[in-house]
């Protein structure tokens, strides 16, 4: 696996993780408390496959497909020696 791909994937687990020390307090809850937006939550814990709790009962949905879950990454910027889309000559 290629560097920039190995980062994306640590920062995806890095991620999944934090959703996961969180996800016994409702979305709001845990928004407030990670300091993200309630809706990015939201569509973060569906992507990711983690479950919070809900303020009246029951859990949040999930993605089910754990092909999709296993391939979720963060989105980065494009490499930083690929930003023409060309490769960059080192000397």
């Amino acid at each position: 696996m290629k560097p920039w791909e190995e980062l994306r994937k640590k920062q995806a687990t890095e991620v999944k993780e934090l959703l996961k020390m969180f996800s016994h307090l409702s979305i709001v809850e845990a928004s407030r408390a990670i300091g993200i937006d309630s809706h990015a939550l939201r569509t973060h814990a569906f992507r990711f496959g983690v479950q919070f709790t809900k303020s009246y009962g029951g859990k949040t949905a999930i993605e089910t497909d754990k092909k999709k879950i296993k391939n979720q990454r963060i989105s980065l910027p494009k490499v930083p020696w690929d930003i023409r889309g060309e490769d960059i000559k080192r000397h």
